[in-house]
């Protein structure tokens, strides 16, 4: 990696490709597809940037190699009474303790796996695209600090308050 004031060059790994696509540049993996709307270009094996703050591009740049090469991965865990998740064809089926079922959609490039009923883990090369399903499943139920029920993030702890007395 060669930085400088206005150019960035960043060399490009095994497995990972890059084809045109319109006016876009489409960045292929192992585990999928990424488009950039960047100002970039490929030469001599080396991507090439021209911006102006260029570190934000380079962090943007080396999250989405990592995706394409091996993947983002975000878990989640459903605590409560009556939690349950089930996946079915291109949807999850969330029952959240109210009189319905919540169903969400899902879309194609994103992976998820449900383990125990309870565990959820979301998959796929777009750091941004993963992070925002589970942003949008977290919203579904929050987290209730006094009863501790809710969908969190695994390995997120938190503190109970003291109820009423």
């Amino acid at each position: 990696m060669v930085l400088s004031r206005k150019i960035l060059m960043y060399i490009i790994p095994k497995h990972v490709r890059f084809c045109l696509k319109g006016s876009k540049v489409q960045m292929i993996g192992l585990i999928g597809d990424v488009l950039l709307n960047d100002r970039l270009f490929v030469k001599h094996n080396c991507i090439v940037i021209c911006l102006r703050d260029s570190r934000c591009c380079l962090c943007k740049l080396t999250n989405d190699i990592k995706g394409v090469r091996h993947g983002h991965i975000k878990w989640l865990v459903l605590r409560g009474i009556g939690y349950k998740i089930a996946k079915q064809a291109n949807d999850l089926e969330l029952r959240l303790g109210f009189s319905h079922s919540v169903f969400f959609p899902l879309e194609d490039s994103t992976c998820v796996f449900v383990f125990n009923n309870n565990k959820l883990k979301i998959c796929g090369p777009c750091l941004n695209r993963v992070s925002l399903i589970a942003g949008n499943i977290r919203m579904l139920a929050k987290v209730n600090v006094y009863k501790g029920s809710g969908i969190i993030n695994r390995g997120k702890t938190f503190k109970l308050k003291v109820g009423k007395r």
